[in-house]
């Protein structure tokens, strides 16, 4: 009897002591509010979907504590991901980034205060490639029909920015002109009028928005390329880079979830699980079904994985993108 006894407590004792770190980890982080960071306005894409992310998550987190979003504008996004690429590496301190565009602004500006080759990836929110559009009026049928215009105007909201990186590697890959942009708009609420008033002949651009689907299928714009893997499901039958013109590359508007580098690995895999539990959330379904977004969430691999593929688009043209910023 005294035998089995002490084996029982032996074994108790052995047990604790295998899940102690588990739930040493647990009980101790998170130990506050989590600040979830938007380098964007309130009110916008980044904005509100990092919202409802938020009110997801804060399920997950122990009893009185909350996730909450910070915006730290500025920069098209430069200012908040600088803040939290130098923030504490806690696990506090997480952010909503537009990766392409970001990556973009490292390569190009070179002092921008962080490095995403060292972000602390946790989830993919979204990833929506880009389309090259034209209005529907144009000749601008095919890639090929792209290819042998003689100049071809592109829309822009500014010099360097995202949608500049995304027109000018989506030319540069596809061998289409790019002889000037137009420059100045706000968004897609102005390009897209501009675009059917003729303003200029292109915008790379997400084909899918809210904002954009409906000309699609009203027959007011035209894609004649999408530059992903896949076709869009909402559009069969515009194809992609490879199907168009044989060649393989990605842009697109990557949104994901990141940490500052050095974050310990259990306080990773914790935030990793709150957020891939976040996106499955009921609520947040319901948002994204509402909104006619077409996000897709991964996990902290995925998200790494795609990451690395943009890093590798954008660096093959960032020296022509810096020569033709500097013309």
């Amino acid at each position: 009897m005294k035998h089995r006894l002490a084996l029982v407590i032996a074994t108790l004792v052995a047990c604790t002591a295998l899940s102690a770190p588990f739930v040493a980890a647990q009980g101790t982080f998170p130990s506050k509010d989590i600040n979830l960071v938007v380098t964007y306005s309130p009110g916008g894409g980044f904005d509100s979907i990092a919202r409802a992310i938020a009110r997801s998550m804060t399920k997950g987190m122990p009893k009185g504590l909350h996730v909450i979003v910070k915006n730290i504008t500025g920069a098209a996004g430069v200012r908040g991901t600088t803040s939290l690429y130098r923030s504490r590496p806690d696990g506090h301190t997480i952010a909503h980034l537009d990766v392409q565009g970001l990556i973009g602004h490292q390569l190009l500006r070179g002092n921008v205060g962080f490095d995403m080759s060292k972000m602390t990836w946790l989830a993919r929110v979204g990833f929506e490639p880009v389309g090259i559009m034209v209005n529907a009026k144009s000749r601008y049928h095919t890639v090929d029909d792209l290819r042998k215009a003689k100049t071809l105007k592109w829309g822009v909201l500014a010099v360097g920015g995202p949608i500049w990186q995304q027109s000018f590697v989506a030319a540069k890959a596809l061998g289409i002109p790019f002889s000037g942009v137009v420059s100045g708009y706000r968004g897609n609420s102005e390009t897209i009028p501009a675009l059917l008033r003729g303003d200029f002949d292109a915008i790379a651009t997400v084909p899918v928005s809210p904002a954009v689907l409906p000309l699609l299928r009203s027959k007011e714009l035209r894609v004649p390329v999408v530059l992903g893997k896949t076709r869009y499901d909402a559009l069969p039958d515009v194809p992609t880079a490879t199907e168009a013109a044989g060649t393989e590359f990605l842009i697109g508007v990557i949104r994901a979830i990141a940490a500052p580098p050095g974050v310990p690995a259990d306080r990773v895999k914790i935030l990793e699980r709150l957020l891939v539990n976040a996106m499955a959330d009921v609520d947040y379904k319901n948002f994204v079904k509402k909104s006619g977004q077409p996000l897709v969430p991964g996990n902290a691999a995925e998200t790494k994985e795609l990451v690395a593929l943009a890093q590798a688009t954008v660096e093959k043209y960032s020296k022509a993108m810096a020569k033709a910023m500097a013309q």
